[in-house]
């Protein structure tokens, strides 16, 4: 498979934030950079990065992208899929991938015309969906589509169990993490930086995010009372869009733990890996919620792993179990379930030995398995398999 060209569809790309977004870019880099593919890209949404924002980001990389305006009524769908339709024309592509529920619905129909490969990633929420026009787009857009990627166990076997999707083939590829930008960094540096800013002595929870439901910072805010009780030294740090913050400042005040929930807002990559380097341990605490909404994966736990740092994790009802080994590069939890998460925050925080062990073992497994260049090579393959047969 030499000189493809990839028309790629995806819901997010940088410099706006989201995993999906992420992925799509490390898959797009480490295709062009191992295997030489040519990829043209559509955007069909940009959330909370501006059009200079994106004009910036296109000039540092490079990477042509086509932005898709929004579709509030059918007249400006029909437009769309005609200016689509005669943007794929141009370009004539070999294969078409899509990621993200709005990218796969585009995709299918160009694929429906242009009668060209399908690859459709699958990461979590966009299945579990309860509008039900939305689950029957979903079901003619995913049925369509030659292969489906999805990034954990539990999100293929939500699409084959929960959804009316008929599959064709589908295969698992989990996420990654870029090993350039997170990494353990010299206690010297990691002690400069706590002095400057005023996280000496203090034992520090770490979670990476938007402020949601989903990704269960309030679960996390819940168990303080019962870690402040042992650690009573304990900062809970959430970096990420403050989505919901007023909401979970307001329970953190509610508990009595409002002076040690620190919201800190979006970092930049820089200033994140340090962040995750002094943190003793990493939470990601996601619940799956009413409206269908779910943790497909879990990359930032594979950054923070990069870094060294160890990772509480909820199982049960979403995949970001499995971007940890249980019980050897961190622990996992019943979902929503507050006391337990503080019963493993204070058990890691007792014994500091193990807890670094722990680490160690977690920034071994992402260095051998979970970086972005492997995972691309093990997409790469099932890409290749599909052509193959």
């Amino acid at each position: 498979m030499k000189n493809i060209k990839c028309l790629f569809l995806t819901t997010e790309f940088p410099p706006g934030p989201g995993g999906i977004g992420i992925h799509s870019f490390y898959i797009i880099k480490e295709m062009k950079s191992q295997y030489n593919w040519d990829f043209n890209i559509v955007l069909t949404q940009l959330d909370n990065a501006s059009a200079k924002e994106m004009d910036l980001f296109k000039e540092k990389y490079l990477f042509p992208i086509f932005l898709l305006k929004k579709s509030p009524n059918i007249f400006r769908l029909i437009i769309n899929i005609f200016v689509l339709f005669i943007h794929a024309l141009k370009y004539n592509p070999n294969v078409i991938i899509s990621s993200g529920k709005h990218a796969t619905w585009f995709a299918a129909i160009l694929k429906f015309f242009l009668r060209k490969k399908l690859i459709s990633f699958g990461h979590g929420s966009e299945f579990g969906t309860k509008i039900a026009k939305e689950l029957k787009i979903n079901k003619l857009s995913y049925s369509f589509s030659d292969l489906i990627i999805s990034v954990s166990h539990y999100t293929l076997n939500f699409i084959n169990n929960q959804t009316d999707v008929k599959v064709k083939k589908h295969v698992v590829v989990s996420n990654g993490a870029d090993d350039h930008q997170f990494f353990k960094i010299d206690s010297n540096s990691v002690n400069i930086f706590k002095k400057k800013n005023g996280l000496t002595n203090r034992r520090i929870i770490t979670t990476v995010g938007n402020v949601s439901e989903r990704k269960g910072q309030w679960v996390t805010i819940k168990a303080m009372p019962h870690i402040l009780k042992s650690f009573p030294n304990t900062y809970y740090y959430c970096i990420g869009n403050d989505s919901q913050k007023k909401k979970y400042m307001t329970l953190a005040k509610k508990l009595n733990v409002y002076d040690n929930i620190v919201f800190t807002g979006k970092k930049s990559i820089e200033e994140l890996n340090i962040w995750l380097n002094c943190s003793d341990i990493f939470i990601m605490t996601s619940t799956h919620t009413s409206k269908g909404d779910f943790e497909g994966f879990g990359i930032a736990v594979i950054e923070a792993a990069l870094c060294g740092v160890p990772a509480i994790v909820s199982k049960g009802n979403n995949g970001v179990i499995e971007s940890i080994e249980e019980d050897k590069t961190g622990f996992g939890v019943e979902e929503k379930n507050y006391k337990e998460v503080a019963e493993k925050v204070n058990f890691l925080l007792t014994n500091d030995k193990l807890r670094e062990l722990m680490g160690e073992n977690a920034r071994k497994r992402a260095i051998k398995s979970y970086t972005w260049k492997i995972k691309v090579k093990e997409i790469y393959k099932k890409i290749n398999n599909l052509y193959l047969k």
